[in-house]
């Protein structure tokens, strides 16, 4: 699959579900109840180019890539973060994602 294939991939996977992690923040997501879909770039036959197109659509350069209701939320860092102010559950909630 070329770049283009991963970029429809990815577009499709963060439109059709609530959440949607390319990377890890699963513990946080169950812990919250929260329905999501997980791609494990380090596991996907396409992760390496699965990473080079989501830092090229998101600025950032490592994993995790958090989408909630189709918008990339952050990293780990950030998505700790808006759980640590309570942000995290209202996103999910508006996501229909609880």
């Amino acid at each position: 699959m070329d770049a283009s294939g991963v970029l429809r991939d990815i577009n499709r996977d963060v439109s059709n579900n609530p959440v949607t992690i390319f990377g890890r923040v699963r513990t946080l997501m169950n812990e919250l109840g929260a329905n999501f879909r997980e791609r494990d770039i380090d596991v996907d036959p396409e992760g390496y180019l699965m990473q080079l197109v989501l830092t090229e659509l998101t600025g950032q350069p490592t994993v995790p890539y958090v989408f909630v209701n189709g918008q990339f939320i952050g990293g780990a860092d950030d998505t700790l973060a808006l759980a640590a102010s309570g942000e995290l559950l209202r996103l999910l909630r508006e996501a229909n994602a609880l």
